[in-house]
C-alpha cells in the first residue's frame, strides 16, 4: 500500500538525535523507517533528503549492512567521504569499479550498476564465473538507499535502477531519495505493487531557503551617457540584479520584455572579460560569494574562467589557498607527476584568486581539491577558499555542495545532436544549489543576458516554472537482460516482466485504450460496400506500381455500378460522416493490438536473434522461452552476459574470433579503443587508411566494424527495434595507441588536443574492458593471451593516469 505524507507533522513526538527543528518530511521519513516502510522522499535540492539515508545507516539492524547507491562515480566517492567523516564509528568501504575499499564494512557506498551486477551474479548458475565480491546482497544486506532514484528516468542508464529494484528481495528495506518529480504517487504505486510492505512517500515542494531569480547585465559606458535618453530608467539594469521572478514564483513579465530590449538594442561591443569582471566585483561587493556560474560548455568553462582578472580572496586568502592547495595535492600518491601537468599550472594560478573551472576534463584530483576548497574544513568551521567557480551541469548532480548564488552564461545545452532550452527539471537542479540551509535567508539564480539571446516569455516561464519530469520506464529487453535471467534458473522471465514498471505502464495504456474504445459509438451498419467504392476509385498501391489506363477504366466502371445500386448514394453520405469515427475506433484499435504482444514480441525476436547468432545452442527450443535454463546458453552467451563496459556483442565476437590473438599488449589496446566514444578537439575524423598504428591492426579494425554493422541490420532484419549502441569509433586509437607505448602524458593531451580527464577515464575504461578480455579468456582456455593481456594494465595505468581519489584516502 502507498501511504502519501506530504502534510504537516501532527504530532509532538520529540526527534533527540537532532538538535534543530526537522522539516515535517524528515520526520515523516523517519517514522516509516522505524516501523520498516520502504520510503520514497521527493524534495528539492539542499532540501537535507541526506539525513533521512543517515538516520537508517545509524540504526540499521544488528549484524547487517546498508549499501549506499550513487549514479556517478564521482558522487560516490564524495558520498563516501562525507560519511567516513561524519560518521566515525561506523565502517564505511566503497565499489565504484574503479575503486575497491573495506567491502565487509557496515556501509559500502557504490554505483547502482555493481549493485544490479551484484544481485544477477549471485543468482547465476554457472560453474563458468567466479565472483569478485563475496556480498551476499540476499543475505547479508538490511536496507538500501538509492540517492538520486530520478536517475531511472534517465534515457542511457534507467534500466539498471528499474532492474535493480525489482531483483531486490522482499525484506530488503528501500530508501529512495529523489529530486522533486510530477506525480510520484505513480511510482509509488509500482513500488507498492511489487513489494511486500507498505511504501510511504514524503513529499515537499517547499524549499528550505527562498529562491529569487534576478538578470545581471552590463553597458557600456557610452551607451550610458549618449542613449539613455531613449530608455527611460536604463541606469536601473546597468550592472544590477534585476528581479524576474520573486521567491513566491511570481514572473515578472514587463520587467522580462524591457531586459529582452535592451538586449536587442544596447548590448553592443561589450567584451565577454568586462561582463565577468563587472559581475564577479558585484557579487564580492553585495557578499553573495560563493558563487557557481554554470556553463554548458566544457571550452567554455575554462576561457570564460581565465577571463576574470578581479581576485575575490583577500591577500591572507591568497597564500592560504596555495598552501591548502598543495597540502591537499601532496596526499596523492602521484604528487611529483601531477605538478608537471600543464593544467596544474592553470588551475593553481585560478586558485590563488579565489577562481575554479569544474567539468568532466579536469584532471580528477584537481577537481576534487576544488570541490573541497569551496568549502573547507578549518578547525570544524567552513569556509571558501574557491569563491566563483565556473562548472557545467554535472556539478550539479548530488554534490552537497551549496552555495549563495547560480549564475548562468546560456540556457541551452547540446542533446542527442541538437541544442536545445534547459528543462525544468535540469534548471530546477541547478538553481537548486543556490541558498545554504541555517547560513543565507535568500538564494540567488541570475541570468547573464549579454552572453546569450533570451528565449520567448512562454519559454522562460516553463524553464522556472514547468512541471518537474515525470518518472517512466526506459526498461526495455535487450540480449544481455535476456542471457543473465536464464542464467539465473527457469521461468525468470515472465516474473520480472511482469513487475516491471514498463509493464505497469502498458497496462495503464491499455485500459486507457480499452475505456476510449467503449466511448466510440459507431451505427451497426454494414459499410463494406462504401469502402469497396473507394478502393476502387482510390486504390493503396506500393509507390513504385502504376495502374494502366485499361485497369483505371475497369475499375471506374466497377464502382459506377455500386454506385448506381438502389439505396447506395444515401448509404455513402451516412459512410462520410461516420469515416472519422470508424478511422478513429480502427486507430485505437490498432494501438491496443500494438501494446498486448510489445513484450512479448520483443523478447521472442531477442531470443531468434540469440539463436541464430549461437549465443543459445542451436538444439534449444526457444517457442516457449519460459522453459529456457542455464544449460541452453552457449559459452558465446555466458561471455555476453558478463560484459558491463561495451557492447556486449561485439566484445563476445571480437574475442571468440581470435582478434585479439597474436597481437602485442599496445595492438590489444588500439583494438579495445574502437569502444571509447570520445575524441580529440581537433573535430577531425580519421579513416582506417589513415591511423598510425601498425597495418596489420586494420583488417581486424574494418571485420569489427563490419560485424557491427551485421548485427544492426540483422536486428532491422527481425523488425527488432531496441536501443542499442552498436557505435564503434576511430577517433582514440592512435592517441590510446601511443600512450601503451610509453608516450608522455603532456605531449599527448598537446599533441590530440584532449580533455585530461576525458583522457584518464578513457584509459580507464579500456583497462576494464581489459580486465573482462582476461577473465573471458580464461573461460575460454586461452594462455597466451591471458599472458599478454595480464601485461597491459601496467603499461597504460601509469604516471598521471591512475584511480586514485583523495576521497578515499583513508
Amino acid at each position: 500500500m502507498l501511504i502519501i505524507k506530504d502534510t504537516p507533522y501532527s504530532t509532538d513526538k520529540a526527534f533527540p538525535d537532532y538538535p534543530f527543528e526537522l522539516s515535517d518530511f524528515q520526520k515523516h521519513s523517519i517514522d516509516a523507517i522505524d516501523n520498516s516502510n520502504h520510503v520514497l522522499v521527493c524534495a528539492p535540492t539542499s532540501s537535507g533528503k541526506t539525513l533521512v539515508a543517515e538516520h537508517k545507516i545509524r540504526n540499521r539492524s544488528k549484524g547487517k549492512k546498508i549499501i549506499y547507491t550513487t549514479p556517478i562515480k564521482a558522487l560516490s566517492n564524495f558520498i563516501f567521504n562525507e560519511l567516513t567523516h561524519k560518521y566515525p564509528d561506523i565502517s564505511f568501504g566503497i565499489l565504484t569499479g574503479d575503486i575497491k575499499y573495506n567491502p565487509d564494512a557496515d556501509c559500502i557506498v557504490m554505483t547502482t550498476e555493481i549493485l544490479r551486477n551484484l544481485l544477477y551474479n549471485k543468482k547465476i548458475k554457472t560453474d563458468k564465473l567466479q565472483l569478485t565480491v563475496e556480498l551476499d546482497v540476499y543475505t547479508d544486506v538490511d536496507a538500501i538507499i538509492f540517492d538520486e532514484v530520478h536517475y531511472i528516468t534517465n534515457k542511457e542508464r534507467g534500466r539498471v535502477w528499474e532492474e535493480s529494484i525489482i531483483l531486490l528481495p522482499q525484506h530488503i528495506q528501500l530508501i529512495m531519495l529523489s529530486a522533486t518529480i510530477e506525480r510520484p504517487e505513480l511510482f509509488g504505486n509500482w513500488l507498492s505493487s511489487i513489494k511486500s510492505q507498505d511504501v510511504t512517500l514524503a513529499m515537499t515542494n517547499k524549499r528550505i531557503v527562498p529562491l529569487k531569480h534576478y538578470a545581471f547585465m552590463g553597458f557600456l559606458k557610452s551607451i550610458d551617457k549618449l542613449e539613455k535618453r531613449d530608455f527611460k530608467g536604463i541606469e536601473a539594469y546597468d550592472k544590477t540584479l534585476v528581479c524576474i521572478m520573486d521567491e513566491h514564483a511570481n514572473f515578472n513579465p514587463s520587467i522580462y520584455d524591457k531586459i529582452k530590449e535592451l538586449k536587442k538594442n544596447y548590448f553592443k561591443f561589450i567584451s565577454n572579460k568586462s561582463i565577468f569582471n563587472d559581475l564577479v566585483q558585484f557579487l564580492k561587493i553585495k557578499d553573495l560569494l560563493p558563487t557557481i556560474i554554470f556553463t554548458l560548455s566544457k571550452k567554455k568553462c575554462e576561457s570564460y574562467a581565465k577571463l576574470v582578472t578581479v581576485s575575490v580572496n583577500d591577500a591572507t586568502e591568497q597564500l592560504e589557498s596555495l598552501a591548502i592547495f598543495d597540502k591537499e595535492l601532496r596526499k596523492s600518491d602521484h604528487y611529483e607527476h601531477l605538478i608537471k601537468l600543464d593544467e596544474y599550472a592553470k588551475i593553481k594560478t585560478l586558485v590563488q584568486k579565489g577562481i575554479a573551472y569544474h567539468h568532466s576534463g579536469v584532471y580528477h584530483v584537481f577537481k576534487e581539491i576544488i570541490e573541497k576548497m569551496l568549502c573547507y574544513d578549518i578547525d570544524g568551521k567552513k569556509h571558501s577558499f574557491i569563491k566563483i567557480l565556473f562548472a557545467t551541469e554535472t556539478f550539479a548532480v548530488g554534490i552537497n555542495i551549496p552555495v549563495k548564488a547560480t549564475c548562468y552564461t546560456g540556457l541551452s545545452k547540446f542533446s542527442e545532436g541538437n541544442f536545445r532550452l534547459l528543462k525544468p527539471h535540469e534548471y530546477k537542479q541547478m538553481s537548486g544549489r543556490a541558498g545554504r540551509r541555517g547560513m543565507d535567508k535568500l538564494g540567488y539564480s541570475i541570468l547573464l543576458p549579454n552572453l546569450y539571446d533570451l528565449p520567448t516569455q512562454s519559454e522562460m516561464t516553463e524553464i522556472l516554472m514547468g512541471k518537474s519530469q515525470i518518472i517512466y520506464s526506459r526498461f526495455v529487453p535487450n540480449f544481455q537482460f535476456i542471457l543473465k535471467l536464464i542464467l539465473t534458473g527457469k521461468d525468470q522471465i515472465g516474473p520480472f516482466i511482469r513487475s516491471s514498471l514498463l509493464n505497469r505502464e502498458i497496462v495503464e495504456e491499455e485500459k486507457h485504450l480499452t475505456m476510449e474504445m467503449e466511448t466510440v459509438h459507431i451505427p451497426n451498419r454494414d459499410y463494406s460496400k462504401c469502402v469497396e467504392y473507394e478502393e476502387l476509385l482510390n486504390p493503396r498501391l506500393d509507390g513504385f506500381i502504376k495502374l494502366s489506363q485499361k485497369m483505371i477504366k475497369k475499375n471506374r466502371k466497377l464502382a459506377d455500378g455500386i454506385k448506381n445500386e438502389l439505396g447506395f448514394n444515401a448509404l455513402y453520405e451516412d459512410y462520410k460522416v461516420d469515416k472519422e469515427t470508424i478511422e478513429y475506433r480502427d486507430n485505437l484499435q490498432n494501438n491496443l493490438n500494438k501494446n498486448n504482444g510489445y513484450i512479448d514480441s520483443c523478447i521472442l525476436k531477442i531470443i531468434t536473434l540469440l539463436k541464430d547468432t549461437q549465443y543459445i545452442n542451436a538444439n534449444s527450443n526457444i517457442s516457449d522461452y519460459q522453459n529456457l535454463q542455464p544449460p541452453d546458453i552457449s559459452i558465446k552467451g555466458i561471455i555476453a552476459s558478463q560484459i558491463n563496459e561495451c557492447n556486449e556483442i561485439i566484445f563476445t565476437e571480437l574475442i571468440m574470433n581470435n582478434y585479439l590473438d597474436n597481437l602485442q599488449g599496445a595492438e590489444i589496446v588500439a583494438i579495445l579503443s574502437l569502444f571509447i566514444q570520445s575524441k580529440s578537439n581537433t573535430d577531425e575524423t580519421p579513416s582506417i587508411e589513415g591511423l598510425i598504428i601498425p597495418s596489420h591492426l586494420k583488417p581486424n579494425i574494418k571485420a569489427l566494424l563490419d560485424i557491427s554493422t551485421c548485427f544492426e541490420n540483422r536486428m532491422n532484419d527481425h523488425k527488432l527495434y531496441i536501443d542499442i549502441d552498436w557505435s564503434l569509433s576511430l577517433n582514440s586509437i592512435d592517441y590510446m595507441y601511443e600512450w601503451a607505448s610509453g608516450a608522455d602524458f603532456n605531449t599527448l593531451i598537446q599533441k590530440y588536443g584532449l580533455f585530461p580527464g576525458n583522457f584518464v577515464k578513457d584509459v580507464i575504461k579500456i583497462n576494464n574492458i581489459v580486465q573482462d578480455v582476461i577473465k573471458m579468456a580464461g573461460i575460454l582456455e586461452n594462455p597466451a593471451l591471458v599472458s599478454v593481456a595480464s601485461n597491459i594494465e601496467q603499461t597504460i595505468i601509469r604516471d598521471c593516469v591512475n584511480m586514485e581519489s583523495l576521497y578515499v584516502k583513508v
